[in-house]
């Protein structure tokens, strides 16, 4: 059933029947730092992961996202799973990206292995950071991550995962 949501004589929302979607007026005003709209995606591929600390592979996770005002930011958090060989020391670092352009590159970190090669080690690196796109226009949001001796991100359809969060200003 279409509808319109009103407090006080204000228009805050509309429904459409069609479409099941709800839409805020768009002067609806929130009070900075209120969660607005989220994404979330889950990715199940299993990507191979160059064996070049330099180069970044994308994990296959990707979205796009478009915020209501220029003022608000963009909260991007998950974690991709990515396993990896007892062979030797391995270096990894992961890049969010805006439109194909890094915005954030984490530090390089180690994980460590002296096996004889017949050992493996999946594990999951998070990532969380606030973004300010200035903009309202969609953007595509992708996470990279690189490896200096060869990986795996989603070993065995193990999932990755990412939301974006449109946060008041």
């Amino acid at each position: 059933m279409a509808g319109t949501l009103r407090v006080g004589g204000k228009v805050l929302a509309t429904h459409n029947s069609e479409t099941d979607e709800v839409r805020l007026a768009s002067d609806t005003k929130f009070s900075s730092g209120t969660p607005i709209k989220i994404a979330y995606q889950s990715y199940t591929t299993s990507t191979p992961i160059a064996a070049n600390v330099n180069t970044f592979t994308a994990s296959g996770l990707n979205k796009d996202f478009s915020i209501s005002s220029a003022n608000n930011q963009i909260l991007i958090f998950g974690y991709v799973t990515v396993n990896h060989g007892y062979t030797a020391d391995n270096s990894f670092k992961l890049e969010i990206l805006a439109d194909s352009t890094p915005i954030f590159t984490e530090p390089s970190s180690s994980e460590y292995g002296n096996g004889d090669g017949n050992e493996s080690y999946t594990f999951k690196m998070y990532f969380n950071f606030l973004y300010s796109p200035n903009t309202t226009a969609s953007t595509n949001y992708s996470i990279s991550v690189s490896s200096s001796n060869g990986a795996t991100a989603q070993p065995s359809s193990v999932p990755s995962t990412m939301t974006l969060m449109e946060i008041s200003g």
